[in-house]
């Protein structure tokens, strides 16, 4: 599936229109504790960013993001940059993945 991704304000946001209008606000899709310095990183200065997401590996990609304990700690395989995923994730996936590939 894919996500958009948007800085306002020096602050990334996941764009899930479907979630805010069944209740979620866009606070709670606030990326937060490493996901936003890892969505600057790969947007490269630009305002938005749409990643392909799957818990399948993606063709033509080999990066992807592995849990590391509890809920919502992540660590992306190919940099060792370690991020905490909201409870978003759930209402993306229906649960917290053991591994999330990604595409841009």
């Amino acid at each position: 599936m894919k996500i958009r991704f948007y800085n306002r304000d020096c602050r990334w946001y996941a764009d899930l229109p479907d979630y805010i209008a069944q209740g979620g606000t866009e606070e709670e899709c606030e990326m937060v504790a490493g996901a936003d310095s890892w969505l600057e990183m790969l947007s490269k200065g630009k305002s938005n960013i749409t990643l392909d997401v799957s818990e399948l590996p993606i063709e033509d990609s080999s990066t992807h993001l592995v849990k590391v304990d509890g809920e919502g700690n992540y660590r992306e395989f190919d940099s060792d940059h370690e991020m905490w995923l909201c409870s978003v994730t759930v209402y993306v996936f229906g649960h917290y993945p053991d591994k999330i590939y990604y595409k841009h």
